[in-house]
């Protein structure tokens, strides 16, 4: 197994039963990097697991992996990935916005006829091909949570490096789909409908996910499992879903409603009002203090008459007395809200934000824009050509003066290849199955 892991973490202790070989490099820009990398020092030779480091799972995957493998057997290696997907409606709060897709494929083989990705679309179009398959019946699913776990053949790792524009997942399936019938690759899908599996990949989603693991939905990962090897504490779990750590104090009258977490050496202060709400370690919570719908993480500095909803708070900030934090709202490590500004005094370890920083904000980073433009010779406005003639000049100056960059070079070939092939392909009207697999063949 060839993962990105942490050296100190208790996977790769030699007591543990899992080999685990861990490969870096400073190169790495994106999954496709990865993949070609693998092919090119021939790290896998079997099926492997493709999963990203934010997936947080309870997926038990021997069924998927034994239809994968058996699918391989009977149809001679053609299908090259399985996507595992979880059933899930339309507008569930763990669907990503992202990742939101339409699936079109074949009823009895779970083979994938149309991947596409359906944010902000309001009327979606099939092209005519897949239904022209041989098949009895077409499903076109809109159910369906990408679980961002596939099941892959060795041959997946050298298809990223045969094209170099495949850099993720999804160009991957695209490319497949596009070509199936000239290379004969297919993706499938196996679907679960009980199991846990969604990818922690914006702020939206951590919240979403971290009230999953606090109502139990990902059973066996609970939070009194002790599954990290950092500094271990021992939760107790309680009714509504209450979890404490070690030495959690909690003052007169503070109520806690559901599905709250509570770290050691936490303190709750009087008549306090939390629900929904993980709370991390050595943090004190102040008397009157209502959170709701919030991740607090360890030493975190709540005083009284404070509100929090819906927001996520980091390390070792302080909220003042009075403070009330809207939703949606993100305080980084170190950070200290106040409700009083004269707290902040001739010596305070801030300043009192105004409208006017705002529109300086904007106005230096549309100069900025500006001068990247310039720099890279790209084209301007009708506005900025009526610049001033010493402007010009020293724009000029600018870019005669830089080197020429040896990436925009092979930009600019590989486009006239491009433009070439295709003006090619107009002439002898050469099909575009064949026209695209030149023009990736052009990236090789």
């Amino acid at each position: 197994m060839y993962i990105c892991l942490d050296r100190n973490s208790k996977w790769c202790r030699p007591t543990h039963s899992n080999v685990v070989h861990v490969v870096t490099s400073e190169l790495y820009r994106s999954l496709g990097d990865v993949l070609r990398d693998v092919d090119a020092k021939s790290l896998v030779r079997s099926d492997f697991i493709l999963v990203t480091g934010d997936v947080v799972s309870n997926i038990n995957i021997e069924a998927a992996l034994e239809e994968h493998r058996t699918r391989r057997k009977l149809e001679k290696n053609i299908s090259v990935m399985t996507m595992i997907l979880k059933e899930s409606s339309p507008g569930h709060r763990t669907r990503c916005q992202e990742d939101d897709v339409i699936i079109a494929m074949d009823s009895k083989t779970k083979r994938v006829l149309l991947y596409q990705k359906s944010q902000d679309l309001k009327r979606y179009h099939f092209p005519t091909s897949i239904f022209q398959t041989k098949t009895d019946e077409i499903e076109l699913r809109h159910d369906l949570l990408d679980c961002h776990i596939s099941i892959c053949s060795p041959q997946v790792a050298e298809l990223f490096t045969d094209n170099f524009d495949y850099q993720t997942r999804d160009d991957f399936v695209r490319g497949i789909l596009i070509n199936e019938e000239i290379l004969g690759n297919q993706i499938h899908l196996h679907v679960t409908q009980e199991e846990y599996g969604a990818r922690v990949s914006n702020l939206s989603m951590y919240e979403a996910v971290t009230s999953d693991i606090l109502c139990r939905w990902l059973h066996p990962i609970t939070p009194e499992m002790n599954f990290t090897d950092q500094d271990p504490q021992n939760y107790t779990h309680s009714r509504h879903n209450i979890y404490r750590g070690s030495e959690v104090s909690r003052g007169h009258g503070s109520i806690l409603q559901e599905n709250v977490l509570i770290g050691s050496s936490t303190t709750i202060g009087a008549m306090c009002n939390i629900s929904n709400a993980s709370i991390g370690r050595n943090c004190r919570i102040g008397d009157r203090v209502i959170l709701e719908n919030v991740c607090i993480w360890d030493d975190v500095h709540i005083e009284d008459d404070v509100t929090v909803k819906k927001s996520i708070i980091c390390n070792n900030v302080i909220v003042k007395k009075g403070v009330e934090i809207s939703p949606q709202c993100v305080l980084t490590s170190k950070v200290i809200i106040i409700y009083n500004k004269e707290e902040v005094g001739l010596k305070g370890e801030g300043y009192v934000w105004k409208i006017s920083d705002m529109q300086d904000d904007k106005e230096e980073e549309e100069e900025e824009k500006a001068l990247q433009r310039s720099v890279w010779g790209l084209t301007t406005t009708n506005e900025e050509d009526s610049d001033s003639e010493s402007g010009k000049s020293t724009t000029s100056e600018l870019i005669d003066s830089r080197p020429t960059s040896p990436l925009l070079d092979d930009i600019k070939v590989f486009q006239n290849e491009v433009l070439g092939t295709l003006q090619r392909g107009v002439e002898e009207n050469i099909s575009c199955e064949n026209l695209l697999l030149e023009i990736n063949s052009l990236n090789s």
